[in-house]
């Protein structure tokens, strides 16, 4: 479904692009495709790629799937995305197909000789290339984190103050009304709406709605849905439920993916982790299934 709401997505965006792109932070324009937001075009697009590549699939399909991931990505300017899906892949890759790791090493060796090659020849971009890179990486907001350092300071120096008490299950985003150039107050705030202020930060999120007490809970759940195939799976029989439990939660570090009761990705999380943790692993896998 995801695939084709990305192929769609991409369509529109080269026959009519005012359809499938999305005002963000003042005259920033970010493409959203078929969705309401560009950071769920985002989470759709990282799994179409990362579930292409490493499930079992016709090669052309796969390629051609991945592809048009990748482009939907690199539209929405998402480097939260860029950085789990590549990541992701990679540790994924490296675990359930070691027939694939010595090509990890050419790829190295050859980054290393082009960098060498034009560092001799003294290559160097021109100030409209550079502008243009500077455009599409963001690099002036890299040092905050597009603003996030600032979130995530108010909610740090909030829950200092109630370390064991949250602002209750999806409601975190009220710690940012007590930050004065905050645009949120107490007289303004539709209580039917607080629970889509994102904190930019699943992490985050949790310890603002839960505190320390829900936040650590919250945290080893997910680190522990990570763990048990990469020590447990010893028969590397979860390539896809593995790169889904990652790619979660590295993408969850920096977007509130992992949080709220009704979202796509926090639900598909959730069957993940029920998932890996009922299935049978290692030396209490059954003979039946080892033989499969």
């Amino acid at each position: 479904a995801y695939s084709i709401a990305s192929c769609i997505s991409l369509v529109l965006y080269l026959v009519k692009p005012s359809l499938v792109v999305h005002q963000v932070w003042g005259d920033e324009i970010r493409f959203s495709g078929v969705f309401s937001e560009p950071g769920i075009m985002s989470v759709a697009a990282g799994l179409v790629v990362g579930l292409s590549i490493v499930r079992p699939m016709n090669i052309f399909l796969k390629t051609g799937i991945a592809v048009v991931g990748l482009s939907c990505i690199f539209l929405t300017l998402s480097r939260t995305f860029v950085v789990a899906v590549i990541i992701s892949l990679f540790i994924t890759s490296w675990m359930y197909f070691p027939r694939n790791r010595k090509w990890y090493g050419l790829v190295g060796v050859s980054v290393f000789l082009v960098l060498v090659a034009l560092s001799a020849f003294k290559f160097s971009l021109s100030n409209e290339s550079k502008s243009e890179i500077d455009s599409i990486s963001r690099t002036d907001s890299i040092a905050n984190l597009s603003g996030r350092i600032s979130i995530w300071e108010t909610v740090l120096t909030e829950r200092s103050k109630h370390p064991f008490v949250g602002e209750g299950f999806t409601m975190g985003g009220l710690l940012l009304m007590h930050k004065k150039e905050s645009h949120l107050s107490y007289e303004h705030i539709n209580p039917r709406l607080i629970g889509r202020i994102t904190l930019h930060s699943g992490y985050m999120q949790a310890l603002a709605d839960l505190a320390y007490p829900g936040f650590l809970i919250y945290t080893i759940i997910i680190l522990l849905t990570v763990l048990r195939p990469l020590f447990k799976d010893t028969q590397r029989q979860h390539p896809v439920l593995f790169f889904s439990a990652l790619y979660m939660l590295i993408a969850n570090s920096c977007e509130s993916m992992i949080y709220s009761a009704a979202n796509f990705p926090t639900i598909f999380f959730w069957g993940v982790v029920i998932l890996l943790n009922s299935y049978p692993m290692g030396d209490k896998l059954p003979k039946k299934l080892v033989a499969r």
